[in-house]
């Protein structure tokens, strides 16, 4: 950072805020590498789901700001947590807001499955019956899937022109030209071509016992390093993922299961329709 910046806050000028397992941590990586864009130090810093504020998310995370035009943070809970829209808006009103939308069947599936990876859901459970229960984590990650809902929380404070939503399967089809659709939208060189191919495959521990008790310590470290201590331990950390952890094809997702999970988002989907103006049929 230069000197002349050490005093001064940095704060974002644009957000990607979810939807989780809807390829954000690519985009978060893809946009770090333009040369006019700032990321935050490290994706998830959930800044305003915590309610930390600027000062702390500029303490921490962007210390390495070097006068970047664009400066983003990446937090993919923002989009599904109703208390964050308001203290967006009052912290930020200018903020564009970035967030990238998956068929929410998918990414119910994808998300269950990644938390039974991180051993958060009981790895026995099924899928199915977890669905069909009436947990708080299965309320928790279908009403995720309700994207009018909370997009429509956050068209009530920002103007529309300050939110662009994209579908995950054009960054599938195409991934340069979605980022080009990023960077138009915050102003920055888009004709900047990222090194993309980035991936965050599912995986699954080989050892459950010891992936768990790594992950507890990990976890408890990570509270008290600071973000760029942490940040150089990460080609260690993939080593180690590497080792207890292997990458898993996800069974397909029955017919009966997917129907269920239809039939609860077709109406979701279709006020989704109307208010993006765009033919989301592929979805049913």
């Amino acid at each position: 950072m230069n000197t002349s910046e050490t005093s001064k806050i940095v704060t974002p000028t644009f957000i990607l805020g979810g939807a989780p397992k809807a390829g954000t941590t690519s985009v978060y990586h893809y946009l770090g590498q333009h040369p006019q864009v700032c990321m935050s130090a490290r994706k998830e810093t959930s800044v305003f789901i915590d309610d930390k504020g600027l000062e702390w998310l500029s303490e921490n995370y962007y210390r390495h700001y070097d006068g970047e035009p664009a400066v983003g943070e990446a937090s993919a809970g923002t989009l599904g947590a109703p208390e964050v829209t308001e203290r967006v808006y009052e912290a930020l009103p200018e903020v564009q807001l970035i967030f990238v939308l998956r068929d929410p069947v998918d990414r119910l599936y994808s998300h269950f499955t990644f938390l039974q990876g991180e051993q958060a859901i009981d790895p026995d459970r099924s899928f199915s019956g977890f669905i069909r229960s009436k947990t708080e984590w299965r309320n928790t990650l279908i009403d995720l899937g309700r994207y009018h809902r909370h997009l429509t929380r956050f068209g009530e404070y920002f103007d529309r022109d300050q939110i662009l939503v994209l579908l995950f399967d054009d960054l599938k089809a195409d991934d340069e030209a979605f980022m080009k659709r990023i960077f138009r939208f915050i102003e920055v060189d888009s004709s900047f071509r990222p090194s993309l191919g980035v991936q965050n495959p599912t995986r699954e521990p080989r050892f459950p016992r010891v992936h768990r008790v790594l992950t507890e310590i990990w976890t408890s470290v990570r509270e008290h390093v600071d973000v760029y201590a942490a940040n150089y331990t990460r080609p260690l950390r993939r080593v180690i993922k590497r080792l207890v952890t292997k990458e898993t094809d996800r069974p397909p997702m029955s017919a009966t299961d997917r129907a269920y999970l239809q039939r609860i988002y077709h109406e979701p989907n279709q006020q989704l329709e109307s208010w993006l103006g765009q033919d989301l049929s592929h979805w049913q």
